[in-house]
């Protein structure tokens, strides 16, 4: 189950948003918040696997925001909605830890694909060993460290 934090400023918007990903089997929304502040705090408090955040209610400090939801939430993933789709703006949010961005404008299907892409973990890589020819995955562990990035763990095999 892929838990979803909804930040955006119009009631309605998040409505909708929960609304339509209850319909679908994989995914949770586990908080919506109506403004930044609120926002940072149902991420520390729930961790969700994808806050998806509505960049034109952040206004100015929509960087800022971005980079304190990485701050207090390093293992959730940031998708970006937005009315436009301005490289400069991409630019910077994605500098601040944005993972993906989806315009408002493109329907709900291309909002669930971002939120499905950057809830895998992005730190995935397959190893081969040389000399058993055995393949290991290794995966982000939910646990994460206050001093960096996710912890990394390798899965038992068996």
């Amino acid at each position: 189950m892929i838990r979803v934090l909804l930040v955006d400023d119009r009631d309605t918007v998040r409505c909708g948003l929960r609304m339509r990903l209850a319909l679908e089997n994989d995914l949770q929304v586990v908080g919506e918040a109506g403004n930044s502040g609120e926002a940072l705090v149902l991420a520390e408090t729930f961790v969700p696997d994808v806050v998806v955040v509505d960049i034109e209610m952040l206004g100015i400090d929509a960087v800022r925001s971005i980079e304190r939801l990485r701050d207090v939430a390093p293992e959730s993933a940031v998708v970006v909605l937005t009315m436009n789709g301005d490289t400069d703006t991409r630019a910077r949010a994605k500098k601040a830890g944005a993972n993906a961005f989806v315009e408002k404008q493109g329907g709900a299907e291309g909002l669930l694909q971002a939120i499905r892409r950057v809830a895998q973990p992005s730190l995935e890589t397959t190893v081969a060993s040389s000399s058993r020819r055995e393949e290991h995955r290794w995966i982000r562990d939910p646990r994460h460290t206050a001093a960096g990035p996710p912890a990394m763990r390798r899965p038992s095999v068996g």
